[in-house]
């Protein structure tokens, strides 16, 4: 399993942002119960939020362009260490590509090619990381939807 994240400023409150991840499970004759690929965990593609496919061999790519919007603290309690709660507020657009590799189950129409997805939303950045996010996404199987994530794990 490796992951490789990195950002690069472009303008004022503008980033560009790259994560790659990719998992290998060696030999790739593995039995049913460890071929969770895409779809578990934070190792999707958005767009193919609602889709699992298994496989031995998996690679996710997400580009992520970044604008912030807002950068703002409300009060919170009067103690030094939590006396406010900031907030950032980020508008989205991204595309991610997706392979998952199963030598053995074929018949689900996912695996074995590329895969693809575009869309646009809000990121809201919060206390310790805490992160909400709203995407509205299409994939190339011609379907579209509204997702919401929250992650706490960063």
């Amino acid at each position: 399993h490796t992951k490789l994240t990195r950002s690069w400023p472009l303008a004022r409150k503008l980033w560009f942002g790259i994560e790659n991840t990719n998992v290998l499970k060696w030999p790739l004759n593995q039995p049913f119960y460890n071929q969770s690929m895409l779809g578990y965990g934070d190792f999707f593609l958005r767009g193919l939020d609602r889709y699992v496919i298994d496989g031995t061999a998996g690679a996710v790519l997400r580009n992520t362009l970044f604008r912030e919007l807002f950068n703002f603290s409300i009060p919170f309690m009067h103690v030094r260490s939590h006396d406010r709660i900031p907030f950032r507020i980020y508008a989205t657009a991204f595309s991610d590509y997706g392979y998952a590799y199963n030598r053995d189950f074929k018949s689900n129409s996912l695996v074995n090619r590329m895969l693809y997805t575009a869309g646009f939303g809000v990121d809201v950045v919060t206390f310790y990381d805490l992160n909400f996010r709203l995407d509205y996404s299409f994939n190339q199987l011609g379907q579209n939807g509204l997702f919401l994530h929250i992650r706490n794990d960063f």
